[in-house]
């Protein structure tokens, strides 16, 4: 989900850098496909991509340099910084408590949705200031391949390729902490979701759903693409090592509020974000994939609770 999952204040003064989420293993979600269905899915998905070389970026269109390097950093920077912020804002405000000893689990819905909305109000200053380079440098140029109706379609095509590698991963890496630690995962690896399951359907629910939906991708991506994987290419990284750092990231700071198993398999899950955003030369395919992907774990979330 979003820049990191939910802005958790704890006492120590630790502050996430991003506002709600709800990224997990989409292998966890549900019992609607069985672990057979998703194997399978995986093996014809791989099969393809492998088949017609979907994975090559040579063809991708070349993007006019929306910044240096420095603002790419600077921009970064700004983003991790504004969020914890806005979320303290909130916490002032509205007089939040934040439990001592607890995580995102034991806050209340309501008092999660206004450190969610602190935190995107501001990064949202970051998104406003992207926007302001987006139209001075003219980009994407006009003979850019993928319009943003384009693009949205080819994220919404490249979905139910990735979604299936990153839920045999994620499977796979449960299985795997399973045998160690001898603990069966969670069905739900998020907090968030988990607290959505507890909760009553009311409108911090659905204000809250539609905030991680529409809102945690777009900044999300904004940050892990749009910054982070476009400042690494600036810098002279290829593509595919820009995906890969840009991804590793991402999954790391998912850390604190996603199980390890799942963890990895928001790693492949970027892997298919930062490819889109190569392949099309824009935002919309990924934002578009985040979207997706959060509604569908959220929905199969509130299902099963």
């Amino acid at each position: 989900m979003p820049i990191v999952v939910l802005l958790v204040l704890l006492p120590t003064g630790s502050v996430l850098a991003a506002p709600t989420g709800i990224d997990q293993t989409p292998a966890e979600s549900g019992s609607f496909l069985s672990t057979g269905v998703v194997l399978l899915a995986a093996v014809v998905a791989a099969a393809l991509i492998a088949r017609f070389r979907w994975y090559g970026l040579a063809a991708s269109p070349r993007r006019s340099r929306l910044f240096a390097p420095e603002v790419g950093l600077a921009l970064i920077l700004a983003m991790l910084v504004l969020g914890p912020i806005g979320a303290r804002l909130a916490q002032a405000s509205f007089g939040i408590t934040i439990p001592e000893e607890a995580g995102a689990t034991e806050m209340p819905l309501p008092d999660q949705g206004v450190l969610f909305i602190g935190a995107a109000l501001g990064q949202g200053l970051v998104l406003a200031v992207y926007l302001w380079l987006m139209r001075r440098a003219r980009r994407p140029s006009p003979d850019a391949r993928f319009g943003r109706l384009r693009a949205a379609l080819a994220g919404t095509a490249a979905l139910p390729a990735v979604w299936p590698l990153a839920a045999a991963v994620g499977w796979i890496a449960g299985a795997i902490s399973s045998r160690i630690t001898g603990r069966v995962p969670e069905p739900v690896a998020h907090d968030l979701l988990r607290t959505m399951q507890d909760s009553p359907v009311d409108l911090w629910l659905v204000a809250i759903s539609a905030l991680v939906v529409l809102v945690t991708p777009l900044l999300e991506e904004l940050l892990y693409r749009g910054l982070l994987q476009e400042t690494l290419r600036t810098l002279g990284a290829g593509r595919w090592p820009a995906i890969l750092m840009a991804s590793a990231v991402f999954a790391l700071m998912h850390w604190q509020n996603t199980a390890p198993h799942a963890v990895v398999s928001l790693f492949v899950l970027s892997l298919g974000f930062g490819w889109a955003y190569e392949r099309t030369g824009r935002l919309t395919a990924p934002i578009v994939m985040h979207m997706l992907f959060n509604l569908g774990n959220l929905g199969l979330a509130l299902l099963l609770g």
